[in-house]
């Protein structure tokens, strides 16, 4: 995470970006594996979160004090919910007496590998233990 302390338009538009990126790698790998999780009677849950606190937001409040954007990365089972993994995308932190912010600064392919990556190691884990 890069940390940035100059919070102006520039860095609200480079934040829009890469949580927008997020989002459509979310609904790719969501796409690419639902099904297989459909399988097992689970569903996979691939999506960008916005809050503050813990509270859901709105991506116009990036720089307000608390604020973080992540992809959260977790299954279905009825009605339930089982969060597996989280990726930071952004976060707003108050510190002294003016706000900071910390930016991830991987790649679309480094996200898309750890997305990846967690989602298959989620289909191994289910698949093992169905074998019981």
């Amino acid at each position: 995470m890069k940390q940035i302390t100059h919070l102006d338009n520039e860095v609200k538009q480079l934040v829009h970006e890469k949580e927008e990126l997020c989002e459509k790698l979310c609904s790719y790998f969501h796409f690419l594996y639902g099904q297989d999780f459909e399988k097992y009677h689970v569903k996979l849950v691939v999506e960008v979160i916005r809050e503050r606190g813990c509270c859901l937001v709105s991506r116009q409040e990036i720089f307000e004090k608390g604020y973080k954007s992540y992809i959260e990365i977790g299954l279905e089972m009825g009605g339930e919910y089982y969060p597996n993994e989280s990726i930071p995308i952004w976060k707003c932190k108050g510190e002294l007496f003016h706000q900071v912010g910390y930016l991830t600064m991987d790649t679309k392919e480094e996200l898309s590998r750890k997305i990846d990556e967690t989602i298959k190691s989620m289909l191994e884990e289910l698949s093992e233990e169905n074998k019981i």
